[in-house]
């Protein structure tokens, strides 16, 4: 829960910075989140290069340390940010959106 706290303030400060800007930003997207397989890790590596904090992927494509986190935010003047929630993933083998339906 930490992590994502600690992203949730990197897209809200993102956010803030990127109104004051007039843009705004998409929903954070991760490899492993509705469709994007796990394996996209591989590219988003790629296109990163060398991380300077020394986070890396193992075989299996999960970072090393374990807590770390990955992803993309989109910029721009027409983008959208939604609320997040099952309803925007059409993905009907995610686990999270199977355990959410059972909640509720």
């Amino acid at each position: 829960a930490t992590v994502e706290n600690a992203m949730d303030k990197v897209q809200q400060y993102l956010e803030e910075d990127m109104t004051e800007q007039g843009k705004k930003i998409t929903n954070r997207y991760s490899p492993g989140y509705c469709e994007w397989a796990l394996s996209g890790q591989r590219d988003l590596f790629a296109y990163i290069g060398d991380h300077p904090t020394g986070i890396t992927i193992n075989e299996s494509c999960l970072m090393q340390p374990i807590k770390s986190v990955s992803g993309i935010i989109g910029i721009g003047d027409e983008v959208r940010k939604r609320p997040y929630g099952c309803d925007i993933c059409n993905s009907a083998s995610c686990a999270y959106r199977n355990i959410r339906r059972k909640k509720h």
